[in-house]
């Protein structure tokens, strides 16, 4: 392990169990056995240490969720298996890695700086991503005609974005299997609301 991944998987510990704000970077550089300045050869500060384990995140879940965008160039799927089959490739990628996955619940109870940064860099990739995926749901005739578009990208972009603040508890961290039940009951929700004719 390099000292640059000492210090992350330190600090991805360290994020897990506290908050952006309360997190340490002097524990993260004890408990990854470095110094002050090998922390900030690699990292300018706590944001920018912050944002690398969330890119790192962002693109081993992409990895996950690769099999989707099979899923969304098969015309023939309907928009509401797209979106439980991205639903199991979060709870995959949960199993297969628990540190990060606590690290993200973590984030999901976040306010101020780390969202506002995460939503500037990632925001609007994520509003391409639901543009088509909205656009083929239309095509296909799997949502109903009465919804403006733009309205269903909006509603199907916050509840994804926003889904931790329906389904996941305060108290208590739900299991992998609890938040895939949890969201197979969200988008059988949506199925009824916005599909085409009965679900």
């Amino acid at each position: 392990m390099t000292k640059r991944e000492a210090i992350l998987a330190a600090a991805i510990r360290e994020f897990a169990d506290n908050s952006y704000d309360a997190a340490s970077i002097n524990r993260i550089i004890k408990a990854s056995g470095t110094s002050k300045g090998t922390f900030y050869h690699y990292f300018a500060d706590k944001m920018a240490l912050y944002m690398a384990i969330v890119d790192d995140l962002v693109q081993i879940k992409q990895t996950y969720f690769a099999q989707m965008q099979k899923l969304l160039d098969n015309k023939e799927t309907n928009i509401f298996v797209l979106l439980k089959e991205q639903a199991r490739a979060g709870t995959r990628f949960m199993h297969d890695n628990p540190e990060l996955y606590r690290f993200g619940l973590r984030f999901a109870r976040e306010t101020g700086p780390v969202k506002d940064v995460f939503a500037e860099r990632f925001m609007p990739d994520l509003q391409t991503a639901f543009q088509q995926i909205v656009a083929s749901g239309i095509a296909n005739l799997d949502l109903a005609d009465r919804f403006p578009p733009d309205f269903v990208i909006r509603l199907i972009g916050f509840t994804m974005m926003h889904y931790d603040e329906i389904l996941i508890d305060r108290q208590s961290d739900p299991t992998p299997e609890q938040i895939e039940e949890r969201l197979d009951l969200l988008f059988d929700f949506l199925q009824r609301g916005l599909g085409e004719g009965d679900a």
